[in-house]
């Protein structure tokens, strides 16, 4: 069995647990920001939405230029955050 046929199973539950995670998100807390230095909750939450992006993109690219522009969904409810997740995983 390859290795990436074995990790499968895993990443099937790291992205439930994720979803789940996320599902839990009110939206009435996006805006909460536990210090003035850190990132509010939606913005978090949005990055963490995003992560299985970042994987298939660093197995498929030989090269990653990250002063290349990167357009950032912003989402607004938990229900849109949601769907950006589905999206990527």
């Amino acid at each position: 069995m390859s290795l990436s046929i074995s990790l499968l199973p895993e990443l099937d539950r790291a992205f439930g647990s994720r979803r789940k995670c996320l599902e839990r998100l009110p939206d009435d807390e996006c805006a909460d920001q536990p210090h003035a230095q850190s990132m509010k909750l939606g913005q978090r939450a949005n990055h963490v939405a995003q992560m299985p992006v970042w994987g298939a993109t660093t197995i498929r690219t030989t090269e990653l230029d990250v002063a290349l522009p990167f357009e950032r969904p912003k989402p607004e409810t938990t229900t849109e955050l949601l769907a950006i997740f589905d999206q990527t995983a």
